[in-house]
């Protein structure tokens, strides 16, 4: 998240040119990443229009029930292949 963040405000990388760089880390050899598919989906959702961050917070909730939030355009940033349902709060 934070090199995402570095390529894109420090860098002025774009969405699409910043995703990319990090999917080409993903594809070292010697780079291991834990949930490696989720990530490429986080990735993408981002390369979209979607906050990095929520999509991050949303493949570390995947274990449980929903997200819950605060953010109405989150379900849409997120897609329909969102690995948790997230529940919009009011």
């Amino acid at each position: 998240m934070e090199t995402v963040w570095l390529m894109t405000s420090r860098y002025h990388m774009s969405r699409t040119v910043a995703a990319a760089a990090m999917l080409q880390i993903l594809d070292v050899s010697t780079v291991s990443c834990e949930q490696e598919p989720l990530a490429r989906w986080a990735l993408a959702q981002f390369a979209k229009g979607a906050a990095i961050a929520d999509m991050i917070h949303l493949i570390s909730a995947r274990h449980q029930t929903s997200f819950a939030t605060f953010d109405r355009d989150m379900i849409r940033q997120a897609g329909a292949d969102c690995p948790v349902q997230i529940e919009i709060l009011t």
